[in-house]
């Protein structure tokens, strides 16, 4: 009979507690509208996009 491994829960913490448009260096900042945009759908959308 095969085991089976226990799931074991992690945090993964959401996109926006990892990084935020004001870390980003000075010539990225082209990017704030489009990260901006992004983030309202993600969250108004309820889509959670999980880095571990």
């Amino acid at each position: 009979m095969p085991t089976t491994k226990a799931v074991t829960k992690r945090y993964c913490p959401a996109l926006s507690e990892m990084i935020t448009v004001d870390d980003l260096p000075e010539f990225l900042h082209f990017a704030e509208n489009g990260l901006n945009f992004l983030e309202y759908f993600l969250i108004n959308n309820n889509i959670k996009i999980l880095f571990c």
